[in-house]
């Protein structure tokens, strides 16, 4: 966001104590931080629409007065103001960082608190907590005109104060449309979210580059900002059993693997795929969204910890534009992946989804047993031919494999067997068998 002309932030306070305000006020501007200053909420609520874009945050006491011609502090005040204010925010699609400053002693003042208190919680993460609590006027510092008057607030001013400066401070920085605009996304994202770890203040540094070109030139990120937010989705979909775990060999993700998985495509490394053929958890546009996002931002150059670590990246006027898109593309799976696990949060529920993977390079090599003989011979996902003589328990070693083209109904298996090595039988194996592709069948 960028700051008024004077280089100060200004922040809205709706505050009817002159006597009060005014030691307050001398403290924060120790920081750079002008109050614009209403004793009512009409008043203020006419600055706030007129003047979004010089308001860099909203300051409310909790017992003030509604009206210009009120006489007194409306016990309501807090409800009807924080309402408006929020309706001016959407208005313009936008939000504010807001605070309550108060000494607490309204009457129901926990009450309307927790209630309040609802219509930031998606926010508290990026801003700090709302409520700051005031200390009495007798004990405030006086005005004073020269040194360091924030240094000595410590034994002076009220620490619950102080720190409301801070927070001041440093939650006008944070990009307020990108919080407004794509809410729905970053209510999955966050240290109290679905996906954890840096997924949210790395979104949020990619959108801000969007939305505020000239704030933060020259941004730097420590590795790959897109795959760091992928990162921490895939993590949350192993938790919860979406992906198996041999994704991410050594924690290192593989993130071309997870995008096949989730998109219903057979994985080339791991042995497991989402469901038969024709099922997805990411819809066809969505599979072509995440498939641009890993080739547009390099994500798959990483795949290993021989590669590992990463070249750091500088948001630049050449690539602000890909990761700004990579990053509202990236909202869309977001949004996806958040909904699927809403809706499937038991994890055995979702491990019973995997499929043997029928991708052919996976299983040339290995060693099978033979488990029916009918229709066809087969073991698991693989159909033998029937001239192989084969019995059930017998081990075979699979030496070329490839996609089963005569997959019907009743011998649903997807990989055939061209060629395998037959291991001698046991004792036991051979009073059982029964020859494949004789007469004596």
């Amino acid at each position: 966001m960028m700051m008024n002309r004077t280089g100060t932030i200004n922040v809205l306070w709706i505050e009817d104590d002159d006597n009060y305000k005014k030691s307050f006020e001398v403290v924060a501007l120790e920081r750079g931080i002008k109050f614009t200053h209403y004793t009512n909420w009409k008043e203020a609520k006419k600055y706030l629409a007129s003047n979004i874009d010089e308001v860099h945050a909203v300051l409310f006491d909790a017992h003030c007065k509604i009206g210009e011609n009120d006489t007194a502090g409306n016990h309501d005040f807090l409800h009807y103001a924080v309402i408006d204010m929020l309706l001016i925010f959407a208005k313009f699609h936008t939000v504010r960082p807001w605070y309550v400053l108060s000494a607490g002693t309204m009457d129901r003042f926990n009450e309307t608190i927790k209630i309040i208190s609802h219509y930031r919680q998606d926010f508290e993460e990026d801003w700090g907590v709302m409520l700051y609590k005031k200390k009495g006027v007798e004990t405030q510092i006086e005005d004073e005109a020269d040194g360091d008057v924030f240094a000595k607030a410590d034994s002076k001013f009220d620490p619950s104060e102080v720190q409301l400066i801070e927070a001041l401070f440093n939650s006008v920085n944070q990009p307020n449309n990108a919080m407004s605009r794509h809410a729905d996304t970053l209510r999955y994202v966050g240290k109290d979210s679905l996906f954890k770890g840096s997924a949210r203040s790395t979104l949020l540094a990619l959108l801000n580059a969007l939305y505020y070109p000239h704030n933060n030139p020259g941004h730097r990120f420590e590795g790959n900002p897109i795959r760091k937010i992928f990162e921490s989705v895939v993590h949350t979909c192993v938790d919860y059993g979406i992906i198996p775990e041999e994704i991410r060999p050594g924690g290192n993700v593989q993130c071309q693997e997870v995008c096949r998985f989730l998109t219903g495509a057979n994985p080339d490394k791991i042995n497991y795929r989402f469901g038969i053929s024709g099922d997805r958890i990411l819809d066809s546009t969505e599979t072509s969204i995440l498939i641009a996002i890993l080739a547009s931002s390099n994500v798959a150059s990483h795949e290993s910890a021989d590669d590992l670590p990463e070249t750091d990246i500088s948001i630049t006027d050449n690539n602000r534009d890909e990761y700004a898109g990579c990053a509202l593309h990236m909202c869309r799976i977001i949004k996806a992946i958040g909904k699927y696990i809403e809706l499937h949060p038991d994890k055995e529920h979702n491990k019973a989804l995997w499929r043997p993977n029928p991708n052919p390079k996976l299983w040339i090599g290995r060693e099978v047993v033979v488990d029916g003989l009918s229709p066809v011979p087969h073991s698991g996902i693989i159909q033998f031919k029937n001239n192989e003589r084969l019995a059930l328990g017998d081990i075979v070693k699979l030496i070329q494999v490839v996609i089963n083209n005569d997959v019907t109904h009743k011998a649903p298996y997807p990989l055939f067997a061209l060629r395998i090595e037959k291991k001698e039988p046991t004792e036991h194996q051979d009073d059982n068998r029964i020859p494949y592709g004789d007469k004596e069948v």
